[in-house]
Formats: structure tokens, sequence, C-alpha cells
């Protein structure tokens, strides 16, 4: 194995220059009923709306162009017969044509516009411990990035893998996060800052996928998922303040929770979702109840950070009667320690926003700002009589996955099941798509409770016993849930990026070890384009 940081093979970013049509199915779920005949979706692919500038997005019903666009919100909900109006990069307001429930009419709907994009790609082997490697990109233009792929390229050994942004915090455990983002010799209060401050920047706030301590650990909630609601954001700051050594706990309000930190003697408020921390005439971070007796640290501005208005977060304070602090401690122990097989390949996807873990709040639209990754491990040759065991760790929640297998000839067909590894396995039925045998698993996982984060299957071929393996092997695809914002990507400009290789349960990686290949693609925006037929450049 290459111990230099600069043992890495490949070339630099390859470019193409293409038309592209951007196409976004707006699925019912993410439909909701505003008023009248008006309906709002919730793109997430970040196009620019009328609001800003001029959409160059059309909408289009089972295929066809619908309108006016740019139409008052008025006539939409009033009139509506196709008007729409995309309004912003996360809201459009539009009715169908007929005025029926685009929920449940059993139409599509897809926001579709074009651009001249760069479309690039940078690919190369790394098979050092750690590796810094920089790749560029046009700093005159934006970027939207599609995908970052790793391949483990050895055929024996597994590699585990940490990949970040030069200068960002170590996201990977709690103690990673408190060592990254905390001041040397830093008192309590720029400790408890400090905190405050990394989950005010590495998560927003959106209806969180459960209800729980799912996302009560802080390297799943910035990893995993990256937004939730107030009392996840304090839940969070309690776990981190005290993994810190500092006294922590949260306050339920009157519809709010912020968390509180004890030091100096007495407790200190901050509420990393609102992005706030007030304080008293004596310079000192007030405490709920300092803010109860005295509410005026809250008013003296008209509105908060995220633009609240501050006479009705007074009120939440000094409605003492429903108020209640709590110390309840979260068990909190998680890693982000992805570990690739021999021949493992793990794509994290910008693009797939197909699925999402949504047991709470299944009523309202996804969240805006995610994105699926999949999973590619190979199954081996398995004879007739014989069996299959696969297991799957990850540290991402998963979606769903599927099975491909190849059988060596007619009449094979395989026995598969899956479960969590612990109890019995449940049959799944493995049907013949063309010349591949294939069985959908997804449907063990869904609603699955607690969050699932492994699994195992298990494949057994049946059919003539001729000599030689009754399947020749398989693909295994598992889907997972990731944040992008807790992917490093490539930014107009070019950006650094850390790339740390080791082997599992503190091993050493092989002498002649293969490598991992890492892919980044991404494209680089020349233009919009008026939609015209978006159907095709």
């Amino acid at each position: 194995m290459c111990a230099s940081v600069v043992c890495a093979i490949g070339a630099e970013p390859e470019a193409r220059e293409t038309v592209e049509v951007v196409r976004e199915v707006l699925h019912p779920a993410e439909i909701r009923q505003e008023q009248g005949f008006c309906f709002i979706a919730t793109p997430g692919l970040g196009r620019a709306g009328d609001q800003e500038a001029r959409s160059v997005c059309t909408l289009m019903e089972d295929g066809k162009p619908i309108g006016p666009s740019r139409a008052l919100h008025a006539a939409i909900r009033t009139e509506g017969k196709g008007r729409y109006s995309h309004w912003s990069p996360t809201a459009l307001y539009f009715s169908a044509s007929d005025n029926s429930d685009p929920r449940t009419n059993g139409r599509e709907y897809a926001l579709v516009s074009r651009r001249r994009v760069v479309r690039r790609s940078f690919e190369r082997v790394f098979q050092a411990a750690e590796a810094r490697y920089r790749v560029e990109a046009a700093a005159g233009r934006p970027v939207a990035n599609r995908r970052v792929t790793l391949r483990n390229l050895d055929a024996t050994a597994a590699a585990v893998f940490h990949l970040r942004g030069a200068g960002w915090p170590d996201l990977s455990s709690t103690e990673g996060i408190l060592g990254s983002i905390l001041p040397p010799g830093a008192d309590e209060e720029r400790k408890a800052l400090a905190i405050w401050k990394f989950l005010v920047d590495w998560r927003y706030h959106y209806y969180p996928a459960e209800e729980g301590d799912e996302i009560h650990d802080p390297v799943k909630f910035i990893n995993v998922y990256g937004y939730g609601f107030c009392d996840d954001c304090a839940e969070n700051f309690a776990v981190l303040c005290r993994a810190a050594g500092i006294r922590a706990r949260i306050w339920g309000l009157d519809g709010h929770v912020v968390g509180e930190a004890f030091y100096g003697g007495r407790w200190h408020m901050f509420d990393p979702d609102h992005e706030v921390v007030y304080r008293s005439a004596d310079g000192k971070i007030a405490s709920v109840e300092d803010l109860a007796a005295d509410p005026s640290p809250i008013t003296a501005t008209p509105r908060d950070p995220i633009g609240s208005d501050s006479a009705a977060i007074a009120k939440l304070y000094t409605s003492t009667r429903d108020n209640r602090p709590g110390e309840r401690k979260v068990a909190a122990g998680a890693r982000l320690d992805p570990v690739l097989q021999p021949g493992d390949e793990v794509v994290f996807d910008l693009t797939d926003r197909d699925r999402s873990r949504r047991i709470a709040f299944p009523k309202e639209s996804p969240a805006p700002v995610r994105a699926n990754g999949r999973l590619l491990r190979r199954v081996p040759a398995v004879a007739a009589g014989q069996t299959a065991k696969i297991r799957t760790v990850w540290p991402y929640v998963l979606l769903g996955a599927e099975l491909s297998l190849d059988p060596a000839r007619e009449g094979i067909v395989a026995e598969v099941a899956i479960g969590d590894g612990a109890g019995p396995l449940g049959a799944v039925p493995a049907a013949l798509r063309g010349a591949v045998l294939a069985a959908d698993l997804t449907g063990w996982f869904e609603a699955r409770m607690p969050a699932p984060y492994a699994y195992a299957i298990r494949v057994a071929p049946r059919g003539p016993a001729d000599a030689g393996p009754a399947l020749r092997g398989g693909v295994l695809t598992t889907w997972f849930q990731f944040a992008p914002r807790a992917l490093p990507q490539v930014g107009a400009g070019g950006t650094e990026f850390v790339l740390r290789l080791a082997a599992p349960r503190g091993m050493s990686l092989p002498s002649g070890w293969r490598g991992v290949r890492v892919i980044h693609e991404w494209d680089e925006i020349a233009g919009d384009l008026p939609a015209g037929d978006s159907r095709a450049p």
C-alpha cells in the first residue's frame, strides 16, 4: 500500500458541452392545496423563479404544456384552467387544465426547462491512507453536482472511507465533530456557542423523517437527514454539549423547543433552529426563565434572524404555564464509517430524489433538499443445492434494495429471503425479467422501525443439478438516504477534498492493495434557454 498522500492514479477533468433538458416530475406527495383551484408544489432542483427574474420553466401536464405562465396568484385560485406561476426555486403555484385535483386526477405534472451545460467529470485512483486532491471547475459559472462514486478495486480487501472537503469538520462521529469545532482552550460559553453555530450551519428546518430519537444523534442528524424541527435541533445541541462536558437540557415552550447550557453557575438559552441567542443587560446569554421574566432582549428587534415576529416569539417564553424543562439523556453513538467490501461501488447521486424515509408527517411534502445513494455489491456464483448469505451494514438509513441474478442455464429458479439477520428471514419472490432473475426487496424496508441500517439476504438456487454453478453471480443494489449538505461537492472555481482510507477494525490495508477509484461528476451551467418544446433538446 502507498503511504504517501500523493499516491494517486488518474487524469484531469474531462468536459463536453451539451443542451440538457431538466425535467422534474411533481409527485402527488409533493403537492398540497392552497386556495380554490390553486395547488402548491415544491420543486427541488433550485431553478430561479418569477419572484427573482423570469422563470424559464414550462409546466407540462401529461407531456403537454399548459398555462398561461406567470399568472397572478389570485387568478390561479379563482380561474385556474392551467394557470401557473413558478414563483421561487421551491414554490410552484399551479392549477390543472380542467381545475381537477392534480394529486388524484391521474395525470403527470412536470416542470421542464432547457439549459446549456458543460458536463464534466474527474476520475482518479487512490491507494494512500490519506490523500488531498483538488478538482478544478470554471470560476464564472454556477455548478450543479450530479454524482460522487467510490469503487473498491481490490478483490480481497475491504476498505473504510471518509471523504470530506478541506477545512470541513470531521462529521464521522460525535467526538470528531467536537474535536473539529471547539476552539482550543475555549471556556464553556465559547464551546456552547460553537456547538450552536455548527447546528445553525449544517441543517435546515423541515418536517423530520420520524419522531423520537432516530434523528437526535448528531451523526445521523447531519449526515443522513440534514433537516428537522426545533426539538430535533435542541436535542442535538444538548447531546453535543453533554459530550463536551457541559450540562445541558431542553425547554418545551408553547409551540417551540430550545436548548440550554449550564455554566458559570446559571443556565443560558441557545436556539439553533431560530439561529439566535439573547443577551441580557449584563452581557450574559439569557436563560429561558430570564426571558420569561424580561422579554426585552427578544423584542429589541422586530424580527428574529429567520424572520419570525419577535413579539410572537416573546409570548412563547412569557406564557410560562406550559413551559417545561427536561434533562432526558439521549443514547447517541452512531459513527459514519462506511465499509466498501471487495468490488463494492457506492454512488452518492444528487440527481436521485425518488425515495426518502417518511414515518412522521407522511401527508407533508418530502424534504426539499435530500438525495439518494446506492450501494452495489456483487453476489458470488452459487451451485444448485447450495446457499449464499449476504449481510449489508451501512451507516446511512436504508430505503430499499433489489437483487439481480444471472442464471447459468434454463430452468434455474431462486429462493430469496430477507431479514434483519437476528431473526427468521421472510421469503421474497424472484421472477425472470428478461434473462435476469430479479427480486424486489424494498417492501421489507418500508416503514420499518427502528430505522434500518443493516439487513441480510439468503439466496438458494434450485434447478437441474448440472456441473458448474446454477447462478453465475449477480448484483445486490441497496438504496439509502443522505444529506447533500454533508457530501463534499465540486464548487465554482474548484474544490479541495480529503480522502482517508483504512482497513476495518483497525487492521492495515495489505501490500499491493489496488485502491479506491473516486469519480466526481458535475455540470457547469453555461446559460438557460427558452423552454420551447422541452421534451427534447
